[in-house]
């Protein structure tokens, strides 16, 4: 609700600034306000806070938080707070995030690791050389996710023709703007195919965000892909892992994720 009301004052002082920016005569009045005037600024100031503004305000509605009890702190009034109201503001949400493009709040959720894992660098991480330790690292059926990246045409297409249905919704990591998703079945010929064309491109080409999963959870979760440290799940061997930092000459260590 706080962003909603900064928003809102935020796009009133860019209103305020309307009246000022096209009223100037400089003919009555020739002080450093109206001079300024004269030049443009206020007129300037208007048509970026206006619509920053409404941006603002937008994002307050998208996020959580806008539920009854704070509809009720802010005085909105009883009615506003009933199943009626809520179905109204979702749909209010629901129209802003296909307007500006965004992930919903309630699309965001999904799986993610929480809890004692072991964390290991990933910044300088070879993505061609960490997908081919990958196939040797992660179970039999196990899914590989995707998300985001500016795929260039040969990656796009791999995506696609290997695309299998999701067998569970993993938490998103980008909210605006919206990304594509793809799901991979991480077999040794598909992995060694993708680290392939990982050798032909930068990896945001390739994703922004990259997961493995399979039937019992998250295995592995690297939110900001070869950039931020990704996290393994102590479902897989200690030696396991070991063996796969080895191959990629990179440090682990135990973790402790909050849960969200």
């Amino acid at each position: 609700m706080g962003l909603q009301i900064a928003g809102v004052a935020i796009a009133a002082v860019g209103a305020l600034c309307l009246p000022v920016g096209f009223s100037v005569n400089p003919k009555r009045d020739l002080s450093a306000f109206f001079n300024l005037a004269d030049m443009g600024i206020f007129l300037k100031v208007a048509l970026v806070l206006i619509p920053f503004g409404s941006i603002v305000f937008a994002v307050g509605y998208m996020l959580p938080g806008g539920e009854p009890e704070d509809m009720l702190r802010f005085g909105l009034g009883p009615v506003a707070a009933t199943a009626g109201g809520c179905a109204e503001m979702g749909r209010v949400r629901a129209w802003l995030g296909r307007l500006f493009n965004a992930v919903p709040s309630e699309e965001m959720e999904g799986i993610q690791l929480q809890g004692p894992c072991w964390e290991v660098a990933g910044r300088r991480v070879d993505q061609a050389d960490f997908f081919r330790a990958l196939a040797g690292f992660v179970p039999e059926g196990s899914i590989l996710f995707l998300e985001g990246g500016a795929h260039p045409a040969p990656v796009r297409k791999f995506l696609e023709e290997h695309a299998v249905p999701q067998e569970a919704k993993i938490a998103l990591g980008t909210v605006w703007p919206r990304s594509t998703v793809f799901h991979l079945q991480a077999t040794g010929a598909l992995l060694r195919q993708l680290a392939d064309l990982a050798q032909t491109c930068a990896s945001p080409e390739l994703c922004i965000h990259l997961h493995v999963y399979n039937s019992g959870g998250v295995l592995l979760q690297w939110y900001d892909a070869f950039s931020d440290p990704f996290y393994v799940s102590q479902r897989l061997p200690p030696e396991r892992l070991e063996a796969f930092c080895g191959v990629l000459k990179t440090p682990w260590k135990d973790a402790d994720l909050p849960r969200p």
